[in-house]
């Protein structure tokens, strides 16, 4: 019983039928099924708590990450924070997040301090990923679920890109023991 995350890089259709033999498997990308797809990051939500920015809300937790990038190519402050209420899009590699005043230039920092509690704040918070996120943890209760998005990284102290079904089985397994988020 639980939650494991499944790296997508190499999720083939009979690594599929496998897990689906051991448990349930669960696409939570934003191309996901059955209303799983509302606890991908770039789901559209309403009233997303932006980091570092008081009173600040955003309608998906990507639009955050990419918004809250510095680029030195971009005028002003570096930041789009277009993206907060927008599409979001990848916006390549940054030179570090705009957290507040400062810039944060620690990748796993700005994941600790934007990413995580932005995605956090979403699944308990946002009505549509709350109640899916209470159907999540009743299936891992049940038994094994597995979980896969588009990514493969399930390091979170990892440069690359994180897999958010990561973030997921982490909070499943977590809430299951009681205990609190490791971040």
């Amino acid at each position: 019983m639980g939650a494991t995350f499944v790296a997508f890089k190499g999720l083939t259709e009979a690594r599929k039928a496998e897990l689906q033999r051991r448990g349930t498997l669960l696409d939570v990308s934003s191309y996901g099924r059955d209303g799983w797809n509302v606890l991908s990051p770039r789901y559209f939500h309403e009233g997303i708590p932006v980091p570092g920015m008081d009173g600040q809300t955003a309608r998906t937790v990507e639009g955050i990450w990419q918004g809250l990038k510095v680029r030195p190519d971009v005028p002003g402050d570096g930041t789009d924070l277009a993206m907060l209420n927008g599409r979001p899009k990848k916006r390549g590699r940054p030179i570090g997040h705009k957290f507040g005043h400062e810039v944060i230039r620690d990748p796993i920092e700005a994941r600790r301090k934007i990413y995580l509690p932005s995605f956090t704040w979403m699944v308990r918070n946002c009505q549509a990923a709350a109640r899916k996120y209470a159907d999540l943890v009743e299936l891992a209760r049940a038994g094994e679920v597995f979980l896969y998005d588009r990514e493969s990284n399930g390091d979170l102290l990892s440069f690359k890109p994180i897999a958010h079904a990561a973030i997921l089985a982490t909070m499943v397994n977590c809430d299951l023991a009681g205990k609190p988020y490791p971040w």
